[in-house]
């Protein structure tokens, strides 16, 4: 596995995919603070397998007094790129209102972006949070999971937003669940298999739901992770298996976990851990992509990195592959 501290001074939150012709673009909020300061969306990308990152463009740049940090990121079948966000109002230091969401779009692979700060939302739903990757059904609709808190001490819930026009205006499809989620990755498979994995609101363990009516209706199909090991990237591999991976936040054990499906989410592998982050108090998201030569490129952010003796926010990248976790092995 190679290692890399990729970006600095960023909370980062990355949202990675590739391009047809192999770059790898991230979206990552651009502050180095757990969302308690002024930042925005910027796009940033690597051209050489995830070893070096350049900014590109700011995909939705924050108003004065407040910040754009939440992302739902994808691409459609004509290489339009697209990022919704939201972020919040800061008072006095502390977070304030939630403002409303907003929905980017490139064509020119992250360099410049139209905002659209009005995507047709109803009454009620302006402050939905985006989370994860923005998936892209074969007639061009567009699909994202969205959650909305109820409040402290109360469930949140987790809706399936659509787009039937290139992002200009979003309606809610479904709820995913039936209370007590939030950060929901997405995964569309073969034969119209829609997969998932929800961060609950409880004990923040990950949940797995599955449609086959294209997102209209959902199973809940049991527990992904123990509680505090959260959110979801959800990953299909060239040879047809599932990767899982997540944020590891129990006490004493702060990194980057995973796990492999290899029967379309049925069954998981046991749990494995791909980086150990030692005495970080903030640390996970990752986002993966896996290059043609099977190399997974896993993108996550933390505060500190004992590994690399770096103590500060930063975007930190793994590039490994699956045989180094999944290979047989005497006990």
């Amino acid at each position: 596995m190679n290692h890399i501290i990729a970006i600095k001074d960023v909370c980062a939150w990355p949202n990675l995919l590739s391009l047809p012709g192999g770059e790898l673009v991230a979206i990552l909020f651009n502050s180095p603070s757990h969302g308690l300061e002024e930042g925005s969306l910027e796009c940033w990308s690597s051209s050489d397998g995830g070893n070096s990152w350049r900014k590109k463009g700011i995909a939705a740049p924050h108003e004065a007094g407040k910040n754009r940090m939440h992302a739902a990121f994808g691409i459609n079948q004509n290489g339009d790129l697209f990022v919704l966000s939201t972020g919040f109002e800061l008072i006095d230091g502390k977070l304030g209102p939630l403002q409303r969401m907003w929905c980017s779009r490139s064509s020119d692979g992250g360099n410049s972006w139209e905002v659209n700060r009005s995507p047709g939302l109803q009454p009620g739903q302006s402050e939905f949070i985006p989370y994860g990757k923005i998936i892209c059904l074969e007639d061009l609709r567009m699909q994202s999971a969205v959650y909305l808190s109820e409040g402290k001490g109360r469930p949140s819930r987790t809706w399936l937003l659509q787009s039937k026009d290139q992002g200009k205006s979003w309606q809610i499809l479904s709820q995913i669940g039936s209370g007590d989620t939030n950060e929901t990755s997405l995964l569309m498979l073969a034969g119209g298999k829609l997969l998932a994995a929800a961060r609950t609101h409880v004990d923040h363990h990950l949940e797995l739901f599955e449609s086959v009516d294209d997102g209209n209706s959902w199973l809940e199909k049991g527990h992904l992770t123990l509680p505090m090991q959260h959110p979801a990237d959800l990953l299909q591999l060239q040879n047809g298996e599932i990767l899982l991976t997540y944020g590891i936040r129990n006490r004493g054990l702060f990194g980057i976990g995973g796990r492999i499906s290899k029967n379309r989410g049925e069954t998981w592998s046991p749990p494995f851990v791909l980086i150990q982050l030692g005495e970080a108090r903030d640390c996970g998201y990752p986002s993966s992509v896996q290059l043609a030569d099977k190399t997974i490129i896993t993108a996550y952010y933390s505060d500190q990195d004992p590994n690399e003796g770096y103590n500060g926010y930063h975007m930190g990248v793994l590039l490994w592959q699956c045989e180094e976790f999944m290979s047989p092995r005497r006990l």
